[in-house]
């Protein structure tokens, strides 16, 4: 059977919704990965193992009980660090922010969970987001899965790392200038810019796999009444 970490994200969510895999076997496999490479890759600024291990089961109880399931349910995914995730911190890469800790969910944030998707942490950026490679004097620096001496891009450079090696199946950030595109390039994922304005002018998908572009852009945006400035996403599977 093909490892989580290869597959794309819409065979996860079919997978999961076919009860071929559950959201645990599928969780617990992406933190084994975040376990194995974070040391190396050093994408993560947060990760809440016990909260996604929660979140896990509760998704597995649900597809046993055969309710009406979301999209992303049981899939696992990561935020960049600028974003709002209840009590998780929020530095955005400088230490003017290193003890913010947000007291609710960001929009996206709010609806990516009503989707179903599992939050396993949460990745790092340049300083203010204000760099085209990932290191700040928070928590270091980011690098390439493909090359650690190479850079992962910036400013979602934790976010490209982390989807490019595995550790995570999918991904948002915000792009206002290649903050998605430049990470993407170095990490050998794929990008999907946003051309009707549904969450903003500077919204980018971003996956393993391109067909999971549209679909990841399509049911995240679903959910949204009126578009958000900024948002930005990036849908997993390993290159």
């Amino acid at each position: 059977m093909t490892a989580p970490h290869y597959l794309s994200l819409a065979e996860i969510a079919q997978r999961i919704r076919n009860k071929q895999i559950t959201p645990q076997e599928v969780v617990a496999h992406h933190l084994q990965r975040i376990e194995k490479l974070q040391p190396e890759l050093n994408a993560f600024v947060h990760i809440d193992e016990e909260g996604a291990r929660r979140q896990a089961h509760a998704a597995g109880e649900a597809v046993l009980r055969g309710d009406n399931i979301g999209p992303l349910h049981g899939v696992p995914i990561t935020v960049k660090s600028c974003l709002d995730v209840i009590g998780w911190p929020c530095s955005a890469g400088s230490l003017l922010r290193k003890d913010h800790r947000p007291s609710a969910d960001a929009a996206l944030v709010r609806r990516l969970r009503a989707a179903g998707a599992v939050l396993v942490g949460n990745t790092a950026t340049p300083e203010f987001l204000m760099a085209y490679e990932t290191s700040n004097r928070i928590t270091g620096k980011t690098s390439n899965p493909w090359n650690t001496d190479f850079s992962s891009g910036g400013s979602s450079g934790g976010e490209a790392a982390a989807i490019a090696s595995g550790c995570s199946a999918g991904g948002v950030g915000r792009d206002g200038g290649g903050s998605i595109g430049v990470p993407g390039h170095c990490c050998g994922i794929c990008i999907w810019p946003n051309s009707d304005n549904r969450e903003g002018r500077r919204s980018r998908a971003s996956a393993r796999f391109h067909k999971d572009c549209p679909l990841w852009f399509e049911r995240r945006s679903a959910a949204a009444s009126r578009p958000a400035y900024g948002p930005a996403v990036l849908a997993s599977s390993f290159v």
